[in-house]
């Protein structure tokens, strides 16, 4: 099975292609940005929201992709959610 990923950010109606993906991802880590040991009580129907959102632009821009595979069904893998510091230093 061919698979490609890609992203979508709040507010943004482009994808994010999987080597921007990689990059972002990278200076996430980087900058240790990424602490899962602080959360925040986040809006559960706004994460619903957004993941049908993101989803339903996946998949009117699939065409746009140009692969060289018919594109699967979308599938959400992950879910990145800032934390109250990257909030504060967005």
């Amino acid at each position: 099975m061919k698979q490609i990923v890609v992203g979508v950010s709040k507010g943004k109606t482009e994808l994010i292609l999987d080597s921007d993906l990689v990059k972002i991802l990278s200076h996430m880590l980087k900058n240790k940005r990424m602490d899962e040991n602080q959360t925040i009580d986040y809006d559960k129907e706004a994460l619903s929201d957004f993941i049908n959102n993101a989803e339903k632009l996946v998949n009117s821009k699939t065409t746009e992709l140009n692969t060289p595979f018919e594109m699967p069904d979308v599938k959400l893998l992950s879910l990145l959610i800032p934390s109250e510091t990257a909030l504060s230093e967005a």
